[in-house]
């Protein structure tokens, strides 16, 4: 799945020029709504993303040289002044004044510019990054979320991206303008004089070594520290998330102890890149600074023997102090753009994550649901536990408009099975058919279109009440629609009585509703969705006697007509079906209506003795 970048003005020939430079000097590539992600490492994703702003990269490079000339233009200026003074020219210590106002105006018009400029830039791609990372993780299938931290993705959707965010915005300009200042400020070193340029230039590869040295181990401190970094945030996410049974429990000093130990792990890190980076800058500074001082003891000799005028002199420190301040800047970005490195790499590691789904290249079309629905020899083990199957040879078939009971003790494998049909992961062995076509032939929507479920916990989103109960719906429904589904799960009076009815947010996973009231946001939005097969994981089991009588009638009227496979504990449920599978150790052991399972006097009837909730008939 690929985003469109935010919105850019009309192309001009000067973006069109701008545009044929940039694909000709290699700094972006080629990039619409239907280009697939690049691989290949970090270059190809920061073109991929630069590309639909070439015009904005061109500007903000145009800015910076203009920036980078002007302020070695004072080198011209200092030393046409110094000679003027030194010559009692008055006239020309006036004209020289005007130069350096007129220099001063153009930089600090250009400031505005180019601040303006990359500091857009910055946050329209990183804008693009997060959009496109949210959208790749939603392709995604469960055996990826099922070994990933949740607060890890956040962040590396906020804080990592917030660090590219950095480089984009400042760094990446600074860098930038500092090799501009220092390559011009070596060439104009050399006009001025060559042999203290030639000294310059034998302390630069002094300087420039532990730049490299150092800076690969900064770069390794920095992933390190933004792996600590996201556990953490992953650790804060999860217990902050499940805060009551932290308290329930008493458990809120162990949970201070193991998050303040991940944070003690994460800045042992922190401090050894920080004496890493301020090492770097320390040796910078030091040989940079050094060779400047050198320069102007060697170059005041040369203006007493005559060979040098005070001018070219005071020109060649200006030079020289300004290629010493960018290479002190370069090593001080030089950090910074290491750990944006590691950033964008825990990001491309995101990116380069496929779905592990069999896609067909060419999916077959599925009508609406009118046969069966078939588990042919179906064994299936987790990501995490793949020594330990879940499923083992199950095989069955429910046919359009059966009541199927899905029962058997906890961990049986009911929700796997559940989790197959919706096609959450794909069988290890086996094959599942919907009307003789397999699973594997359909795209994973069209196979999840067929069903709508009610599970035992109800996922509810910090959001309305309305959109709440849309989530389960095709398309966009209308307001009455969703009234209608409200008023069939006896949602609809508990919601009208909120403070702004339907438009009443919930909280975060439905805070501000009770177990029951959430339970029937989740039926109204299977009453909403309206699919061929229901997948029910004991659609009542959370509600008050009133409300469970009410929603067992509208239930029935439901699943007239239709296909429905039901997890079921209350009795109730069990000897309405029409057949009933019984599920232990992952294989199916028994199959039958109540009466023929509770004759044969096995693993059901057992259950059904110990297990099965009887209904206070009061």
């Amino acid at each position: 799945m690929t985003l469109e970048p935010l919105p850019r003005p009309q192309e001009s020939s000067l973006y069109a020029f701008c545009s044929k430079w940039a694909k000709r000097l290699r700094l972006v590539g080629k990039q619409d709504s239907k280009t697939p992600l690049p691989k290949g490492g970090l270059g190809p994703y920061i073109r991929f993303f630069l590309a639909p702003y070439r015009g904005s990269i061109f500007k903000a490079l145009f800015l910076l040289t203009v920036a980078a000339m002007t302020v070695l233009s004072f080198g011209f200026g200092l030393r046409f002044v110094v000679d003027a003074a030194s010559r009692h020219t008055a006239d020309f210590l006036n004209k020289g004044l005007g130069f350096f106002l007129i220099a001063s105006a153009v930089l600090a018009v250009n400031a505005y510019l180019r601040i303006t400029t990359t500091s857009w830039l910055g946050e329209r791609v990183v804008n693009d990054i997060r959009r496109q990372l949210f959208a790749h993780l939603m392709t995604l299938d469960q055996r990826f979320f099922e070994t990933t931290r949740t607060g890890d993705l956040i962040a590396r959707i906020n804080t990592d991206t917030s660090v590219l965010l950095t480089l984009f915005t400042s760094s990446a300009a600074v860098a930038v303008r500092s090799l501009l200042q220092l390559f011009g400020g070596l060439f104009m070193m050399c006009v001025t004089s060559m042999r203290l340029t030639g000294i310059v230039l034998l302390v630069i590869p002094v300087i420039l070594s532990p730049i490299w040295l150092l800076g690969r181990r900064v770069k390794s401190l920095t992933r390190l520290v933004q792996d600590a970094s996201g556990s953490s945030e992953a650790f804060a996410a999860e217990y902050l998330g499940a805060m009551s049974a932290v308290q329930i429990f008493g458990k809120q000093t162990a949970c201070l102890k193991d998050f303040a130990d991940l944070l003690v792990g994460k800045m042992t890190l922190v401090k050894n890149r920080i004496h890493m980076r301020s090492g770097l800058v320390c040796v910078v500074i030091f040989f940079a600074f050094s060779c400047v001082s050198t320069v102007l003891w060697i170059g005041s000799h040369a203006v007493i023997a005559g060979t040098l005028s005070a001018g070219a002199l005071t020109s060649f420190v200006f030079f020289a102090i300004i290629t010493a301040g960018s290479l002190n800047s370069l090593s001080e970005v030089y950090g910074e753009i290491q750990t944006a490195a590691g950033a964008m790499h825990r990001i491309t590691e995101i990116f380069e994550e496929k779905p592990r789904l069999a896609i067909p290249a060419t999916p077959r079309a599925l009508g609406p649901f009118h046969e069966a629905l078939t588990f042919e020899n179906v064994t299936f083990s987790y990501p995490t536990r793949p020594d330990t199957p879940a499923l083992q040879g199950v095989s069955f078939q429910i046919k359009r408009g059966e009541r199927v009971a899905l029962v058997g003790p906890s961990g049986a494998g009911k929700s796997t099975i559940f989790q197959l049909l919706l096609r959450l992961y794909d069988p290890t062995q086996g094959r599942i058919l919907v009307d003789g076509v397999p699973f594997t032939d359909l795209l994973p929507e069209e196979v999840r279109a067929l069903f709508a479920v009610v599970p035992q916990e109800a996922a509810v989103f910090n959001t309305s009440a309305e959109k709440n109960i849309a989530f389960g719906a095709w398309g966009v429904p209308s307001h009455q629609d969703i009234e209608e589904a409200a008023k069939l799960a006896h949602a609809h009076g508990f919601i009208t009585s909120l403070p702004q009815g339907y438009e009443t947010t919930l909280g975060e996973r439905g805070v501000r509703l009770s177990g029951g009231q959430r339970q029937r946001i989740a039926l109204a939005r299977a009453f909403l969705r309206g699919s061929d097969i229901l997948l029910l994981d004991e659609a009542t089991n959370a509600l008050d006697t009133e409300s469970e009588a009410h929603i067992q009638e509208a239930l029935e009227t439901l699943l007239e007509g239709k296909t429905s496979l039901i997890i079921a504990h209350r009795l109730s449920t069990i000897e309405k079906a029409d057949r009933i599978l019984v599920i232990d150790g992952g294989h199916l052991v028994e199959e039958g209506t109540h009466a023929q399972l509770l004759a044969k006097g096995g693993v059901y009837a057992r259950l059904a003795k110990r297990d099965f909730k009887k209904e206070d008939p009061s």
